[in-house]
């Protein structure tokens, strides 16, 4: 009982760091920092950090209070004994505390730390410091593949600084279907109309390249689309 027990927390802790954070963070964004009826792509490559303390925290607690600790295997009949803590009671909570909360640190992390792209402009923040750039701010766009093969659309600002509109791991839309049916793809497109009347060049090295890269022909249709919008600037 107890080790199907110890196997139901540890699915249910995986579902909270991997969904259920997630989740609540992102009501919290659309709640307290911006408007629901507004129009952005949320970015923030901090949910990286997130989920390798969650692990890191799981690892914590096998090696506290694990049976067999950490790295043990079990062999027909018989475990061979991992790295277990051998430290009094009270040394062990507080690393427990201490690791629980970094892990809360990280979970909030992503709402203090994130690139947010709306339709005039890009809204920055790092902690207290915050800054909103606007479409004259830009230098040029570029279109590139990501290491999954599929389309990646950034915007380079004049201090040659690079914004992605996906984070590594994390991209919420806020987009009304009315307007963007297709999501982040109706908004990469709606930028490039944007840059194309304000003369904000589209930047990519090697157009053949890029489209034998992606692995989807949505993708190439999309890049279809955008390189007609830059070129009627």
């Amino acid at each position: 009982m107890k080790t199907i027990l110890k196997v139901l927390l540890a699915i249910a802790y995986f579902l909270f760091c991997f969904i259920g954070v997630l989740l609540i963070t992102e009501d919290i964004l659309l709640e307290i920092i911006f408007e629901t009826d507004v129009a952005f792509v949320f970015c923030s490559d901090m949910y990286v950090i997130y989920y390798v303390v969650g692990l890191c925290v799981f690892g914590v607690f096998v090696w506290l209070y694990s049976k067999h600790g950490v790295f043990a295997q079990f062999t027909i009949g018989t475990w061979e004994e991992g790295i277990k803590a051998n430290l009094p009671v009270r040394e062990k909570r507080k690393i427990a505390g201490i690791s629980l909360g970094v892990l809360i640190f990280t979970a909030i992390l992503p709402l203090f730390w994130y690139n947010c792209f709306l339709e005039d402009g890009i809204e920055v923040r790092r902690f207290f410091w915050k800054k909103t750039y606007t479409w004259e701010d830009v230098d040029y766009y570029t279109l590139s593949t990501k290491f999954d093969n599929t389309l990646k659309f950034s915007v380079v600002l004049e201090s040659q600084k690079e914004m992605s509109l996906d984070g590594i791991v994390c991209t919420l839309e806020r987009l009304p279907e009315e307007d963007y049916p297709n999501g982040i793809e109706d908004f990469w497109c709606y930028l490039a109309g944007k840059f194309a009347d304000r003369g904000i060049p589209l930047v990519v090295e090697d157009w053949e390249k890029l489209e034998q890269d992606l692995e989807y022909d949505y993708s190439r249709e999309v890049v279809g689309k955008i390189r007609l919008l830059s070129e009627k600037g």
